[in-house]
């Protein structure tokens, strides 16, 4: 199986076993980073994209894989008070939290947690506009073969 599906799916796999603040309706695999805005709905949704791989050998024996992948949280609002956009915030930041560690895949690759960037952290704009929480962290794993 490819390295950036395993990841994909240990990530997947580390979100449903994580208990987090809020419960997700949906936790989706998916290749589409970001869906139409008009299609996100009233469910809290994950989404969770295989991102890019770059490889180089780091020794005469082994070589280094970067993996990325994308986690977003997705809801359209019943309002835009702080007792709503607060807790999707501290989702976003607990899921950030649990998968900046060490994740094993099921094919048991090693995957070491890089970095997290905020892709498209939460949207002032898109709060305002149209309704939406939504948000996009990216996490960046590191395999050694």
């Amino acid at each position: 199986m490819s390295s950036t599906v395993e990841v994909a799916e240990a990530v997947e796999a580390a979100i449903n076993a994580a208990t987090f603040s809020l419960t997700p309706d949906n936790v989706v695999r998916s290749y589409f980073p970001i869906q139409e805005l008009k299609d996100i709905g009233t469910d809290l949704t994950l989404n969770i994209v295989t991102g890019d791989r770059e490889r180089e050998r780091s020794n005469r024996s082994q070589i280094r894989e970067e993996v990325t992948v994308s986690v977003s949280v997705e809801q359209k609002l019943a309002g835009r008070t702080n007792a709503i956009i607060d807790p999707l915030i501290a989702l976003t930041e607990e899921i950030e939290d649990e998968l900046e560690g060490r994740l094993t895949t099921t094919g048991g690759l090693d995957c070491h947690w890089i970095k997290t960037e905020p892709v498209i952290p939460w949207s002032y704009d898109i709060l305002k506009k149209e309704g939406l929480y939504f948000s996009i962290s990216k996490f960046t794993y590191r395999i050694i073969r």
